[in-house]
């Protein structure tokens, strides 16, 4: 017994010192993350090398160091710090790690060895829309546009809520002259960003996409590279540039020359009515008679069956054919007209049930014709759910800074942690008792990392008349996390009950040596604490180990041994010493 107390006394003081330093790292990186979206990088990079001379192998604080010296333009520490976390094959933060060591080589113009980094992430994580979307900007880096469209197309599939994949988008296929689409997908980004600095030189690039002269009075530049729009002309007003026309032949099944025809037509009547002078007026009529025409046009037939036709089209007639379209041309303009800001100014009322339309949407949205196909049906009912899922812009809120607006630019770094939230699990070596056992751990408290587990086995064999080790066992143990749920350090409080029949064997820890020539039936109650550590091996699927100690309290009946053994007596036994051990196979529900 003497050593069991001291196993326990050590195990206690060992615990809380790993426990300490655990908490010690996990604040030092919070106020890393928070200096460093302060914009403060080297102030958080002194945090995290605090956090690193505690625990030099702490993979959160080594891609969190690598974002900061990412901001910093410090490419070389980004790439050497990003790699450390790559090796470790940690795939909690897999995917980001090949966002941040990817833009790092792009940033040194080591574009190809972005690429291939890239590439071989999105073997490991085929279904991930950053991955999709750093390697569509390599490839808009190196002119290869046809890739570029392709992984900014899987981007958009996989994730609709980002903006920056719609003005690449919006970019390629105007290079690649299809320019209709071009319009819906330059929208659909100042839908999401509409006050942006790049949103500004989004809509002037919208407004001579629709071939509708703008006022030059600055040379705009896009985003994503340093290629500039080409002007027509520097001259003020507006018309359409018909010494510049573009390819009008029918193209995926849309009729540009019916859209550049309707556009003449929209501006002449403008000016007919002398409003040439309102250029938000000509985007607005311009923009809804285009919106019209493809309605119509989208028949349901087999080439119209890609996104343009059964995303786009219908998601931006649902809003022309709204009482909110005024409202959504104010919105999308505020960057580039001084007078849509205004109006959202003056007209909050407006534009309050605008946001809440937008976030809420329309009990009746669709009404689906019969005919209408269902793939069709199905992309509606999908637009409709982006609607309630957009969130407010920059304009609506007071305080804006500049880092508001100029954060993201380029690229979609965020924190890449996927909270696990339920994992079933199984002891091994419990198993070799002949002893099934299954688990399951749910999340408690996610941002305080806690959880709780449930654990159970049973063995109903009788080895030999005079042998058997029958019993049913359940742990029930809340845990602490350090860094996250399921993943590394843990610490935890449980609870044992069982009912046993157990008689010719030898208990381990010399426990209940009477039982190697008695039986003995009856139950035990217990609580103790315990710690473990879970590596990560993939996404789905962990090894856990875990080791408790504490007090339980047996009561039982003794028999003696044998088919027909008779009461001898009863006992009751107290008991300090590893009341849990496992090393488990864990799986993550998705």
């Amino acid at each position: 017994m003497k050593h069991i107390y001291t196993l326990l006394i050590f195990f206690i003081a060992f615990s809380s010192n790993i426990k300490a330093q655990q908490q010690n790292i996990h604040s030092l990186i919070q106020s890393g993350i928070e200096l460093h979206s302060e914009g403060e990088f080297q102030k958080a990079i002194e945090k995290y090398n605090e956090a690193l001379q505690i625990d030099s192998t702490n993979i959160l604080v080594l891609y969190e160091i690598s974002l900061s010296y990412l901001a910093l333009e410090n490419y070389e520490n980004a790439i050497k710090f990003s790699t450390k976390v790559l090796d470790s094959d940690n795939q909690i933060l897999s995917v980001g790690v090949y966002a941040v060591k990817s833009e790092a080589l792009a940033a040194m113009d080591k574009i190809d060895e972005a690429i291939e980094l890239l590439e071989n992430g999105l073997k490991k994580h085929p279904n991930e829309y950053i991955l999709h979307f750093n390697l569509a900007l390599n490839y808009y880096k190196k002119n290869n546009l046809a890739k570029t469209l392709f992984h900014v197309s899987e981007a958009i599939n996989l994730d609709k809520s980002h903006s920056g994949a719609f003005l690449l988008n919006a970019y390629v296929l105007n290079d690649k002259e299809q320019w209709v689409k071009s319009i819906l997908s330059f929208q659909m980004f100042l839908l999401l960003e509409p006050d942006s600095r790049r949103s500004r030189a989004a809509f002037d690039e919208l407004l001579r996409t629709m071939h509708i002269r703008v006022p030059s009075e600055e040379t705009v530049q896009r985003s994503f590279t340093q290629q500039q729009p080409v002007r027509t002309q520097e001259q003020t007003g507006y018309l359409v540039s018909l010494d510049s026309i573009p390819p009008l032949n029918i193209e995926n099944g849309v009729n540009r020359s019916l859209i550049f025809n309707a556009i003449a037509t929209s501006i002449d009547s403008l000016k007919a009515a002398s409003q040439e002078e309102d250029l938000f007026m000509v985007f607005k009529t311009v923009n809804r008679e285009i919106i019209r025409l493809l309605d119509e046009e989208n028949d349901g037939s087999e080439n119209k069956m890609d996104n343009f036709w059964t995303f786009y089209v219908p998601f931006f007639t649902h809003i022309a054919n709204s009482e909110y379209y005024e409202t959504y041309c104010r919105y999308i303009s505020v960057s580039f007209f001084p007078e849509s800001l205004e109006w959202w100014h003056d007209n909050p009322e407006e534009a309050e049930n605008f946001v809440i339309w937008f976030e809420e949407g329309d009990e009746d949205v669709y009404e689906i014709e019969d005919e209408y196909y269902e793939t069709t049906d199905n992309e509606i009912q999908k637009s409709q759910r982006l609607f309630q899922n957009l969130q407010k812009p920059n304009f609506f809120r007071t305080n804006k800074s500049d880092r508001d607006i100029t954060q993201n630019q380029n690229s979609l770094l965020s924190g890449i942690y996927r909270q696990r939230k339920i994992a079933v699990k199984t002891n091994i070596p419990y198993w070799t008792t002949l002893s099934p056992n299954a688990g399951v751990e749910i999340v408690l408290k996610p941002h305080l990392n806690y959880t709780l587990e449930l654990l159970g086995g049973f063995n109903p064999f009788k080895l030999s008349d005079s042998k058997q080790r029958k019993h049913g066992i359940l742990w029930a143990e809340v845990r602490y996390w350090s860094w996250e749920p399921f993943s590394e350090h843990f610490f935890g409080l449980h609870y044992l009950g069982a009912r046993y029949n157990v008689g010719g064997v030898k208990p381990p820890f010399g426990m209940f040596e009477d039982v190697r020539t008695q039986r003995a039936n009856g139950k035990v109650n217990g609580l103790g604490a315990s710690y473990g550590y879970s590596w990560i091996i993939q996404n789905n699927l962990a090894v856990e180990a875990t080791l408790g100690i504490g007090y339980a309290r047996f009561n039982y009946d003794v028999y003696s041994l044998g088919k027909n053994g008779t009461k001898t007596g009863e006992g009751t036994q107290n008991y300090f010493g590893p009341t849990k051990g496992a090393i488990s196979l864990v799986y993550f529900l998705p």
